[in-house]
């Protein structure tokens, strides 16, 4: 807390919040799990919480992000790119858009790559939200698989 005495807003209490927050739901709903990973510099400076059925901790040297990503049927995030990866990669993402560093960084919500979360007792409703969408089907259409070729061409024309 702060001296005076109201909760410190720091990145790490506002995370901290959410990973309760999402344990709690996992407790109560047996058809949700949780992998739980904090951005790979500052990972190790989070309380590990303790260890419960169906919540894994992911740490950034041993769990590939990308590995995490595809494991996961929605993602929830702050804001980080991966959150773009998730979207990219077809899954369903929830932008805590009342996290602290979103007014000193960017918004996902705002890019139109995530659903809004405006206060921690959203998610309950905004994951039950994103699970119909994720059985929908990818949100972004597949790639062609001509972008590098697009971005060469424009490369090129530029330099000649």
């Amino acid at each position: 807390t702060r001296e005076n005495g109201q909760a410190d807003e720091s990145g790490h209490d506002f995370a901290l919040r959410v990973e309760v927050e999402l344990r709690q739901l996992v407790r109560q709903r047996h058809d949700l799990a949780l992998i739980v990973r904090y951005h790979p510099s500052e990972w190790h400076t989070f309380p590990r919480l303790a260890d419960e059925a169906r919540v894994h901790f992911s740490v950034p040297s041993v769990n590939p992000i990308h590995d995490v990503i595809l494991a996961s049927t929605v993602v929830v995030v702050q804001n980080s790119t991966v959150g773009l990866e998730s979207a990219v990669a077809g899954r369903p993402v929830i932008s805590l858009e009342h996290a602290p560093s979103i007014a000193r960084s960017f918004s996902l919500a705002g890019m139109g790559v995530s659903n809004a979360c405006h206060a921690n007792h959203e998610l309950p409703g905004l994951i039950d939200q994103a699970l119909r969408q994720s059985s929908d089907g990818p949100r972004y259409p597949r790639s062609d698989g001509l972008a590098a070729a697009r971005v060469a061409a424009v490369i090129g024309q530029t330099l000649f």
